[in-house]
């Protein structure tokens, strides 16, 4: 029989791809992301995925550098991953930084994260022995819970491609300037004027001329003001009224959640609060302000022999806020009313202005009253500014007692009534009485 004739099928020819920018590399690189965050590839998949893009497109810089700087001899497919994804992040995103705890997402199911997390905090992977991958935050005080691009990568990797502007950081305790609401204010005459001063200077203009003129001078470009004085006296109202009328944000820190039971905790809260701020200063268009409310709690004198884990936390809370306050580049406000608490002359001398909030005038009283209760006559307002010894915190006290016997009378408060509410809020400051009890 004739012999039988096998049609042969030969392998095609593998057709290259079109070449890509590295804008176009970049947003495939987001495709192949978002498929592995759909979990419609593992892993494995998408460090396939992503070589092959960077392979098909070698007449580019970030592809021929990546690859080099990534042999497969002495790398780790996940260590791979992790580059690659620090390198999407910072192009796409403009993080800087980006969590450890978000990145072993990346990992295999069989991989180990607890030995990765030790080698991280140890410094032992491939892509930090050789420089490519470094810690989040700055020399000063790095935040070992984030990795970042090194320097030296982010200026040779994407010489090529249109980097994202960074976001903008949030946080819970931002409060927008936009979101401020105006109050006004009456200080006495050396307050108000010195008020007035720090208001220019936060003006963004004149802000960023005093930095830049200052940098060129070789000295710190950061602000850290002192409000000190009684409660009462207008510090915390005078610091949000600063945010606002200059713009900014204000980055009000919750002091009650800087302490922690466990050991090395409370320092590690600390140094985030300003690793926060720095990198609110960096992606902001206008550095927010950094707000310590009874700041005493931590900027408070050192002990010279601490004596338990207590006494040494708190000491190392304190040099780590004494070496922030030195590095400073943003704008900071502390209030207190217990300014003996700062005789630690090192905290001293970080604060450039300090502000001492007395109990205003009688002149001043009288035009709070005017403010805070519209019907008022200017002889009554006199009257009461001129009797009782109040701050304005006090009198806001009495207004809104009037406001509420109102609502639930229809009637204005009379003086008399004026009067009565009066004394009770002195007796309710008063501190004449002596202590009972243990």
């Amino acid at each position: 029989p004739p012999a039988k004739h096998t049609k042969t099928t030969r392998n095609p020819r593998r057709v290259s791809p079109p070449a890509l920018t590295a804008d176009e590399l970049f947003s495939r690189f987001h495709a192949v992301f978002s498929d592995f965050l759909r979990d419609n590839i593992d892993a494995d998949r998408l460090l396939e995925d992503l070589l092959t893009l960077m392979k098909d497109n070698q007449h580019l810089v970030f592809c021929q550098k990546t690859l080099k700087v990534l042999p497969e001899s002495v790398i780790t497919d996940t260590e791979k991953r992790f580059f690659l994804a620090l390198c999407y992040r910072y192009v796409s995103f403009g993080n800087q930084a980006f969590p450890v705890e978000k990145l072993l997402d990346l990992t295999e199911f069989f991989e180990d994260n607890q030995r990765l997390l030790r080698a991280i905090a140890n410094e032992h992977l491939y892509i930090q022995r050789n420089g490519l991958v470094t810690f989040g935050g700055d020399d000063n005080f790095k935040d070992t819970d984030k990795l970042a691009l090194s320097d030296e990568g982010k200026n040779t990797f994407f010489t090529e491609v249109m980097l994202a502007k960074p976001q903008a950081a949030r946080h819970r305790d931002l409060v927008p300037a936009s979101a401020i609401k105006p109050r006004e204010l009456f200080y006495d005459g050396k307050v108000a004027e010195q008020m007035d001063r720090l208001a220019s200077l936060l003006e963004p203009a004149n802000f960023t001329g005093v930095q830049r003129r200052l940098g060129e001078m070789g000295m710190r470009k950061g602000f850290a003001v002192l409000f000190t004085g009684e409660a009462g006296c207008g510090k915390t109202a005078g610091a949000y009224e600063l945010a606002r009328r200059t713009g900014r944000d204000i980055f009000a820190v919750d002091m009650s959640q800087l302490k922690s039971k466990w050991v090395g905790d409370s320092e590690k809260i600390v140094k985030g609060v300003f690793t926060t701020y720095r990198e609110m200063c960096r992606t902001s268009e206008l550095a927010p302000i950094l707000l310590f409310n009874e700041a005493d709690a931590i900027f408070t004198k050192r002990l010279e022999s601490p004596q338990d884990s207590v006494d040494q936390m708190m000491n190392a809370i304190q040099n780590i806020c004494l070496d922030c306050l030195e590095n400073l580049d943003g704008i900071l406000i502390a209030t207190t009313n217990l300014a003996s608490n700062f005789c630690d002359e090192a905290f001293a001398r970080r604060f450039l202005f300090k502000v001492e909030f007395g109990r205003p005038e009688a002149e001043t009283r009288a035009k709070i009253w005017k403010s805070m209760l519209k019907d008022i006559s200017e002889e009554d307002a006199h009257t009461l500014a001129a009797r009782y010894d109040f701050s304005g915190g006090n009198i806001e006290n009495i207004a809104r007692k009037a406001a509420v016997g109102y609502v639930l009378s229809g009637s204005k408060a009379t003086l008399e009534e004026l009067v009565s509410y009066c004394d009770e809020e002195r007796l309710s400051t008063d501190k004449s009485g002596r202590k009972i009890g243990f």
